[in-house]
Order: C-alpha cells, then structure tokens, then sequence
C-alpha cells in the first residue's frame, strides 16, 4: 500500500486495482477530529489497514488497542482457520484428506464455507472455491509468490527461464483437474457443537500420483474479516472510516467530508490495466454497516507464454485462465465477502451471462472492463454522467434490469 501526502493534505491510497481517493482527510482542526489510520502487514501476506474519523487525543489509544486486540485477532483467527498457506486450518487439513474421509471444522469456518456454497449456487458454478489444484496448476497459488512457503515442488511443476514459463502446464492435469471442481455433493454436516466436511468428489490419478480435491476461500475469507471489522468499529460506535485486507476486500463505512463537516462521498477509482492510473471514477457514500467493494482483474496477477497473457483468476469448467476479453470487474455493495466472490464469478462469466447475472442479480455498482483494441469499452450499472472516463475508456453501456427484459 502506498500513500501520498500532497500540498493540501488529500491522499491516494493505492489497493492494486482499486484506487481510493479522499481529499482533505486530515483538514478538520476546528473539532480536532482527523482519520486515524492502523496497519499491520502480518496477515494473510498482504496488508490489512483500518482507517477510522475520530478524535486524536480522546480516542487515539483507544482505537490502537481496538485495533491491535480485537480486529488484527479477526484477522489472525480467520487466517490460522482458512489459510492454504497455514498447515493445520480447517482448510489445509481438508486439503490433504482422503475421499470419504471427514474433516472437522470450527463454527467459523462452516459460517464461511457456507456463504462460499451460496456464492457457488448463486453463480452456477462461475465462483467456484474447489479451483485450488488448479490454481496451483497454473503457478498462481501462495507457494509460488510467498518466500515464507517453503513446499515441495509437484510433477506438474514447469520450469522457469530467466523468471519466465515456456511451456503451458500439460494438458492432461487440466483435464483431470477440472473434474476436482464438482461441488454437487459437497455438505457441510452440524452434530451439536461440531461441524463436519467429507470429501466426496471422486480422486484423480495423472502418471500413477492420486490428487483429491483442494479448497481455497482465499478472498472470501478476507471478506469475513472485512466485514467482521466494521461490525466490531460499527459496535464501539465508530461511524465514519474503511477497512480493507489486500487488494481486492474493502468496506466502506460513511465518508466524514471535513472540508464542509458533514456526510460525504467517497471518491472510488477504477484502475487502468494498463499504466494502473485512474480509469474510471465514480462516489458513493458508503453505509452505517459497511459497503463492500471489490475489483477483479485478470492483469493484477498473470504471465505470458508464447506472447499470450494468462491470468490467476482460472474458469472452472475448462480448467484454463479467463479468456473471454474480460479485463477487470469492479462491485459496489453488500458485502465484502459478496462483492469479492461476485467479481471473480462475473469475470469467469461471459459478457452476454454476466450481463444477465448483473440485471437479475445485482443490487449495486458493476462495472466490467472489456479490451476494445488499445483501449476498453466499459459496462455499467451506472450512468455515464455519474462516472469520470479517462480517454482511455471507448465507450460506456449502461446497464439495468429493464435493459435486459
């Protein structure tokens, strides 16, 4: 994370594809109330920050105590339950199970798994949290990018030249490793207290070694604490501020303009795939229980082989990265978990279903980057008039459910 101080005081804080642009934050010294921001870069490999509109001298320790005892043990507990990079979580365990063999779980992690299953349902399968093999497949999983990780290499490993694949994985572990994807039978079972999860997809053997399914809440995991925090700031009557884990779970709560001390709007950039300057520029106002915003993008994570890009963010039903022209996708509402789970399913979607999925389903922003040659023509649930396009931006569709009747 990167901020940057300017002469009157405005700062841009920079979360990978999303930029947050809040002018004037520390300006308010008429009721010596400012934003007070806490980070900490111990979890889940990324950096986990709160940003809160309170009063220095009255509640600056107070808020550094809340932060450090309650909301980084958020972050600390959802990690060491949820985490593929954290040998004994519920997930890892469940990873390295048999088929037929039962896993138990905490209440958290079913509370979870569960929304992950809804998102799963809601999309019909375009998020889908059974791509972890997959994923590992295709060099994007945490053994490949956290030095920490200290984790055998696989057979399917492919090497590197001068930091560059030149190959792309075998064809025959994608097929296989598509079929460890079905969900169809996957239940989470509750006796009293305790919480089960029985790996029931069938296992794969590719040159005599077997592979069984693997799971990875990844994003939506950093959602529940996302949204776990707000709830706990929300609680201690902290109304104005965000919180966000890594690039891609944020909530907003409201924005407290101190120029005008009152109600106002955050100012939300979409970033440019390209030079990652400003795209697109939209407000809102954020909400009394946090408003989850994420952005997707196939570019924030990806290679090249042979000249052709490949994402980190793997269609489940071909077993390959996006291809379907789709560059990022940015939601605005609900949940950060939600928001995070529906811009992975909306950028594995075709444009045409997730166009539908956004007019039946979607109570918020969404706004869907697509290539248009050097530049990207942009879909959205928002009007141009109420958005700022930089020249790169062709052109903009708006979209809304009576467009889709």
């Amino acid at each position: 994370m990167r901020v940057i101080i300017k002469k009157f005081i405005a700062i841009a804080i920079f979360t990978g594809v999303m930029t947050f642009c809040f002018t004037n934050l520390f300006a308010c010294k008429a009721n010596t109330k400012e934003y007070l921001y806490f980070t900490s870069l111990k979890f889940f490999n990324t950096n986990f920050g709160v940003t809160v509109f309170a009063d220095k001298n009255k509640d600056g320790e107070a808020l550094e105590r809340l932060f450090y005892d309650e909301l980084c043990a958020v972050a600390e507990q959802v990690e060491n339950l949820m985490s593929i990079s954290v040998e004994g979580s519920d997930v890892s365990r469940y990873n390295r199970s048999a088929v037929g063999e039962k896993t138990q779980i905490s209440e958290l992690t079913a509370c979870v798994l569960g929304q992950a299953l809804y998102y799963y349902e809601k999309t019909n399968g375009a998020y889908n949290p059974a791509v972890a093999q997959l994923v590992d497949l295709w060099g994007f999983s945490p053994r490949f990018k956290d030095v920490t990780i200290t984790a055998e290499g696989k057979p399917y490993d492919r090497q590197k030249i001068d930091g560059e694949y030149d190959a792309l994985p075998d064809e025959k572990y994608v097929t296989a490793f598509v079929s460890l994807t079905d969900l169809s039978d996957f239940e989470i079972e509750r006796n009293g207290e305790d919480y089960f999860i029985t790996k029931t997809c069938p296992s794969v053997t590719v040159d005599g070694v077997e592979y069984t399914q693997a799971l990875d809440l990844g994003g939506i995991a950093k959602g529940y604490v996302v949204d776990e925090c707000v709830r706990i700031l929300r609680e201690n009557d902290y109304e104005y501020g965000y919180v966000n884990l890594g690039s891609s779970s944020l909530s907003l709560m409201y924005y407290y303009d101190t120029d005008i001390m009152e109600d106002g709007s955050w100012k939300v950039s979409v970033a440019s795939p390209t030079n990652r300057q400003p795209i697109i520029k939209f407000k809102t106002r954020g909400s009394d229980v946090g408003e989850g915003i994420s952005t997707s993008g196939t570019y924030e994570n990806c290679y090249f082989v042979d000249g052709k890009e490949y994402g980190h963010i793997i269609d489940p039903r071909t077993g390959r990265p996006t291809d379907n022209g789709t560059v990022s996708v940015t939601v605005s509402g609900g949940s950060a978990m939600g928001a995070d789970a529906l811009t992975t399913a909306l950028c594995v979607m075709d444009l045409d279903t997730a166009i539908e999925f956004i007019g039946d389903e979607l109570n918020g922003v969404a706004i869907i980057l697509m290539r248009d040659g050097e530049k990207f023509k942009a879909y959205s649930t928002l009007e141009k008039s109420e958005m700022e396009c930089s020249n790169l931006i062709s052109d903009v569709q708006h979209l809304s459910v009576m467009e889709l009747l």
